[in-house]
């Protein structure tokens, strides 16, 4: 235990690449047998308070004022070597809310069991212990500047309010600006995520709307959103010229990190200049806000 809790690779060897929890994890070292030499107390102590979850919110509050909605996947995974199915903690958890708010009397989706009426029936009648913080990561405040948004899987969640907000504001008659999204998934009839509502925004904002979609596990190759963003390279150089915003969301350390740096080879390719200055023209665009990221690793 001493050697799990102070040696980070032996940690990630045991630990993290097998998902444990605490209780698998004593049990696997403890190998049937108690622990006696150490007060319950101490083990208690020891234990830090389950983090928040953090989500994006996918709705505008100028659609839905009183209504806050997120995009998740709910986990339920194998993973090799692991000796169980990981779970989604939180995710399964909203997914045992929604059950019991459709009048199922056994909520368990995955076969887990949740106290959702909360300690001392706290939550009781469908209540969530949750949050809204602050966050930069927003539209601009003038609707008719360009954006160009990046968000593969449930990365598209903050980029359906965007486009939901921008479609009310058009409907309003406001001037609203080119309005570009890139969004991928796995396979179009398994993954597409809000593949009707990209229909009804479309109608409400015509040509103002454009929707790329890249399937990565649909054709011989795999086609990922930053293929598809040099694809559309002199479309999304136009733009930022314009002053354009440029978001991302998403993973941060494979997709996140592409998409910069595809971003910097399109700048340095449209406008003839070295990569170098593209990437010095992406940093300049990231400290003024003009490049916004969401990213989770």
């Amino acid at each position: 235990m001493t050697k799990v809790g102070s040696d980070k690779d032996y940690f990630v060897e045991k630990v993290s690449s097998q998902h444990l929890n605490i209780a698998q994890l004593l049990e696997i070292l403890g190998k049937g047998e108690k622990w006696t030499a150490i007060p319950f107390s101490l083990w208690i102590e020891g234990i830090h308070k389950i983090q928040p979850r953090y989500y994006s919110i996918s709705s505008s509050s100028l659609v839905q004022k009183d209504r806050v909605s997120v995009t998740a996947i709910v986990e339920s995974v194998e993973i090799p070597g692991a000796p169980h199915v990981v779970k989604g903690v939180t995710t399964n958890y909203l997914l045992a809310l929604k059950q019991k708010q459709h009048g199922d009397p056994h909520p368990d989706p995955h076969g887990l069991d949740y106290a959702i009426t909360g300690p001392r029936n706290k939550y009781d009648g469908i209540h969530v212990p949750v949050h809204i913080r602050h966050s930069n990561f927003k539209l601009p405040s003038d609707p008719s500047t360009p954006i160009i948004m990046v968000g593969p899987g449930t990365g598209v969640a903050p980029f359906r309010g965007f486009v939901q907000e921008r479609a009310a504001q058009a409907k309003a008659g406001e001037n609203v600006g080119k309005t570009i999204l890139f969004f991928g998934c796995r396979k179009k009839m398994e993954d597409f995520i809000y593949e009707n509502e990209w229909e009804e925004y479309k109608e409400a904002l015509g040509d103002k709307f454009e929707l790329v979609v890249a399937f990565s596990r649909d054709g011989p190759q795999k086609v990922y959103v930053q293929h598809k963003l040099k694809e559309y390279a002199e479309e999304v150089n136009n733009l930022l010229q314009q002053k354009a915003f440029f978001y991302v969301c998403g993973d941060a350390a494979n997709m996140a990190r592409e998409v910069n740096t595809v971003l910097a080879q399109i700048i340095a390719t449209q406008r003839g200049i070295p990569e170098s200055k593209g990437e010095e023209i992406v940093k300049a665009m990231r400290a003024s806000n003009q490049y916004q990221e969401d990213v989770w690793s």
